[in-house]
């Protein structure tokens, strides 16, 4: 899988797998400078916030038959992985609108501007993850 620079520093994906068939979405873990981040995330999407040092990405969890997706954020500087607590069917990480917004799709692409909407990150809970 690929190998990125973020911040300067070397961010790698691997142990890529396919979640859902039909050709999609697949997911990976992630490493920044060789120090697991995270697992089972949305494989290259991911939203680098240079101004608070952030990186943003979605998260694949599965109970049993349940299947969804969380937003999360890695704060480069501390080495914390945060994850907000709302849960999505599907869903792609868009830009950075602002400071405080992030533009998601309902969908695993951003194809269809009908599908997209603007995720306040002031107005959402997220908890500290081990």
């Amino acid at each position: 899988m690929p190998t990125y620079t973020v911040a300067n520093l070397e961010f790698e994906l691997f142990n890529g797998q396919e979640v859902i068939r039909m050709g999609g979405p697949c997911i990976c873990d992630a490493r920044l400078n060789n120090e697991l981040i995270i697992e089972k995330c949305l494989s290259q999407n991911f939203v680098y916030d240079e101004k608070g040092n952030l990186l943003f990405f979605l998260q694949y969890h599965k109970i049993n038959y349940y299947e969804y997706f969380t937003i999360n954020f890695y704060q480069i500087l501390t080495k914390e992985t945060y994850q907000f607590t709302r849960e999505f069917d599907m869903a792609y990480l868009g830009s950075l609108i602002s400071d405080h917004e992030l533009e998601i799709f309902h969908a695993f692409h951003d194809k269809f501007r009908d599908k997209s909407s603007v995720f306040n990150l002031d107005d959402e809970d997220f908890i500290l993850l081990d």
